[in-house]
């Protein structure tokens, strides 16, 4: 066979046609496959939206209702606390406690780089604060007069927590900018 006809042979429609259609296909299907995972990444990354949006509504509960609470017992701690300031103190704290709870276990799901170093920090802050809450409840409902460094102790104790739920609601809102851009602005 001469190698002109060998030539017009493989550029014939009947080879170049299949195999024109062949790397055309495979070429889609290339494409389509890294569409497919960038959607199924953004799909997994829009599902968590909900659960750190959620979470982070209970880490401003909770930290309105410590900040109140640290109030209170700051107003309190000069005089004899009466049934309502206790009874409103007992009521900021559960607020808090629950809300606590509530964005803990939610965080616990998530999966987001430090988050595990900002709830342990949370965690050995709130635990501090429940020992300080033994300490100074017994003197809210008797005359105190040293009370400044109560005081003093009281709020040394209360910011650290104040300070973990900062940090964890800016870890939040970092992964949610990581995660869409739109939607962290409009939550921020």
């Amino acid at each position: 066979m001469a190698p002109g006809i060998a030539m017009r042979r493989f550029l014939s429609i009947r080879i170049l046609l299949p195999a024109v259609t062949s790397l055309m296909t495979l070429a889609l299907v290339v494409i389509f496959a890294l569409y497919g995972f960038q959607a199924r990444q953004r799909e997994s990354a829009a599902q968590r939206i909900p659960l750190v949006v959620d979470a982070s509504y209970d880490l401003f509960e909770a930290i309105q209702a410590i900040r109140l609470e640290r109030g209170a017992v700051n107003t309190v701690l000069p005089e004899v606390a009466d049934a309502s300031a206790l009874k409103e103190i007992a009521q900021l704290r559960e607020r808090s406690g629950m809300a606590l709870d509530s964005a803990l276990r939610k965080l616990a799901t998530l999966d987001a780089p430090g988050i595990d170093v900002d709830i342990a920090q949370l965690n050995n802050a709130r635990t501090a604060l429940i020992r300080m809450r033994a300490q100074v409840d017994p003197l809210l409902p008797q005359p105190h007069e040293n009370y400044v460094e109560v005081r003093k102790r009281w709020i040394s104790t209360v910011d650290p927590v104040v300070d973990a739920i900062d940090g964890l609601s800016f870890r939040l809102e970092n992964t949610l900018s990581e995660a869409d851009a739109f939607v962290a602005q409009m939550i921020g």
